[in-house]
C-alpha cells in the first residue's frame, strides 16, 4: 500500500496539513456562513408559517364576517317583509274603516234626501190641493154663472177642460 502511495506521490505530511486546513475551513464557512445562513432561513421560515397562519386566521374571519353579513341580510329581509306585511294589514284595517264611514255617510245622505224629498212630495201636494181647491172653485163660479142651458154647459165644460 506504502508502494501504491509512493506510486502516485502522495506526501503524507501534506496530505494532513490539506486535511486540517479543509477542516479549518469547514468549521470557519459552517460558524460564519451556515450557522448565520440557517439562522436567517430559519427565521424566514417562521415568519412565513406566521404569515400563513395569520392568513388562514384571516380567511377564516373572513368567512365569519360572511356568514354574519348573509344572517344580517336574511333577518332584514325578515324584518322588512314583517313589516310589510303590519302595513298592509294596517291599510286594510283603514280601507274596511273608511268603507265604513263612507257608507254611513251616504246612507245618512240618502235618509236626509229622502226626508226632503217627501217634505217636497208633501209640500207639493199641499199646493196642489190648493190650486185644485182654487180651480174648483172657480170652476164652480164660473159654472153657476153660465148655467143657462144646456147647450153653454157642455161648451163651457169643454171649455175648462181645454185651460186645465
Amino acid at each position: 500500500m506504502i508502494d501504491i502511495l509512493s506510486s502516485f506521490h502522495i506526501d503524507w505530511k501534506i496530505l494532513i496539513a490539506q486535511l486540517v486546513n479543509f477542516a479549518i475551513v469547514v468549521f470557519v464557512l459552517w460558524f460564519f456562513a451556515l450557522k448565520p445562513l440557517a439562522k436567517k432561513m430559519q427565521d424566514r421560515t417562521v415568519r412565513i408559517e406566521d404569515g400563513l397562519r395569520q392568513a388562514e386566521e384571516i380567511g377564516q374571519q373572513l368567512q365569519e364576517g360572511e356568514k354574519e353579513r348573509q344572517d344580517a341580510f336574511v333577518t332584514a329581509k325578515k324584518e322588512a317583509q314583517a313589516i310589510m306585511q303590519k302595513v298592509k294589514e294596517d291599510a286594510e284595517k283603514e280601507r274596511v274603516v273608511l268603507t265604513e264611514k263612507t257608507a254611513a255617510q251616504a246612507q245618512q245622505i240618502l235618509e236626509q234626501a229622502q226626508e226632503q224629498i217627501q217634505r217636497e212630495q208633501k209640500k207639493a201636494k199641499e199646493e196642489l190641493k190648493g190650486e185644485i181647491s182654487g180651480l174648483v172653485i172657480l170652476a164652480a163660479e164660473k159654472i153657476l154663472r153660465e148655467k143657462l142651458d144646456q147647450e153653454k154647459d157642455e161648451q163651457l165644460s169643454q171649455k175648462i177642460l181645454q185651460e186645465l
